[in-house]
């Protein structure tokens, strides 16, 4: 089974519901450029979380790795103040590793949109992934770093609790389509993934991007 198959049903379901949206037209637009403008701009949002899905389910095809999300990754306030102690000097922080309370508990919490452990080299890395077409502000730039520097230095003994054998962790932002707006080596873009892993992954996602284009410009035309 390709990539393409097993994330079919999820571009179809996300065609569909775009499809099938009420909007409002404009009164200077009019229907015809209001509908197309409306269907493009809730394609572009959802168009996210198809790419994050497809690069999770090729990452689970390779055994290799073991590949998981956190809907509420629990922050403490001593990761707090140890992170923001060092927000301006990331390199600081490469061997810390804190303890870690559980999920959806602490005084914060985040979503992680994966979490990769490589059996090969006992590293466990987490991934915010981002579409990576626009620029970022400063103040967004910010808060990106804060939260994958947060689950860095929690995410080893996340994994030891999940009964892996973590040695080390990272944490990266992915930005698929290139603009980077944290710089490596948190910063990674779409192209830089195959080397990352050590796998085909963009040529794969972009099989499914096509077919997302493909669809999508089925019902804009309609």
């Amino acid at each position: 089974m390709t990539l393409l198959d097993t994330m079919r049903q999820s571009v179809d379901s996300t065609i569909d519901s775009l499809a099938s949206a009420e909007f409002r037209p404009d009164p200077i637009a009019g229907t015809l450029f209001s509908r197309v403008v409306s269907v493009l701009s809730s394609a572009y949002k959802r168009h996210g979380s198809i790419i994050e899905k497809a690069i999770l389910e090729r990452l689970r095809e390779n055994p290799r790795y073991d590949v998981w999300g956190v809907e509420g990754f629990g922050i403490q306030n001593q990761a707090s103040i140890t992170v923001a102690a060092a927000l301006n000097n990331p390199t600081s922080l490469y061997s810390t590793h804190l303890p870690y309370i559980g999920d959806h508990l602490g005084e914060s919490r985040l979503q992680l949109d994966a979490v990769v452990f490589d059996k090969q080299t006992n590293i466990v890395s987490s991934y915010e992934i981002k579409r990576g077409n626009g620029q970022f502000d400063a103040g967004k730039q910010r808060s990106m770093k804060r939260e994958a520097l947060l689950s860095k230095v929690l995410l080893r003994d996340h994994a030891i609790q999940r009964g892996f054998n973590a040695q080390d962790s990272r944490a990266h932002i992915v930005f698929y389509y290139g603009i980077r707006s944290i710089a490596a080596p948190l910063g990674l873009i779409g192209t830089e993934l195959d080397d990352h892993f050590g796998m085909a992954i963009w040529d794969e996602v972009e099989i499914v991007n096509s077919y997302f284009r493909s669809r999508l410009f089925e019902i804009i035309s309609q």
